[in-house]
């Protein structure tokens, strides 16, 4: 057996809430579905927030390789791909509250995230994911 990862989401983003999930180690076993919430940003809203050049084309790829063979052959449907300003706080908000009402028992989820992350180092030194509109450097109230 092996563990994968769920990151789960708060409305905050916050990285500090991670909780794994065990599957078999040969995906023929996991006799559920599968699902994908792949997220990739380059371009930010705030100006702070200093553009990436390539992750929305990395979150691309890796949902195309999820729908392919190689990946699982992933239906399309269960791949929710959120890029640039597609992916506020709201809208990935809103996808994982989707998702946990999706997800059952032997189902595979995966989570992935290109952009930026950084750390609120005043007070709590918390890990956080920025979406699109994250404000910069005020992400416990997002």
């Amino acid at each position: 057996m092996w563990l994968k990862c769920l990151v789960r989401l708060s409305l905050s983003l916050t990285m500090s809430h991670i909780y794994c999930m065990t599957y078999a180690q040969n995906d023929a076993l996991v006799k559920g579905s599968t699902y994908a919430l792949v997220i990739g940003i380059s371009d930010y809203k705030d100006e702070n927030i200093k553009d990436l050049k390539y992750a929305h084309k990395d979150a691309e790829i890796f949902a195309s390789y999820l729908a392919s063979e190689a990946g699982g052959s992933v239906p399309k449907e269960n791949i929710k791909l959120l890029l640039n300003g597609n992916a506020t706080i709201s809208n990935i908000y809103v996808a994982k509250k989707e998702l946990e009402n999706i997800l059952k028992k032997n189902d595979l989820f995966y989570f992935y995230f290109s952009g930026h992350g950084d750390v609120e180092s005043d007070l709590y030194k918390l890990g956080f994911l920025l979406a699109y509109d994250t404000p910069h450097k005020s992400y416990l109230n997002n």
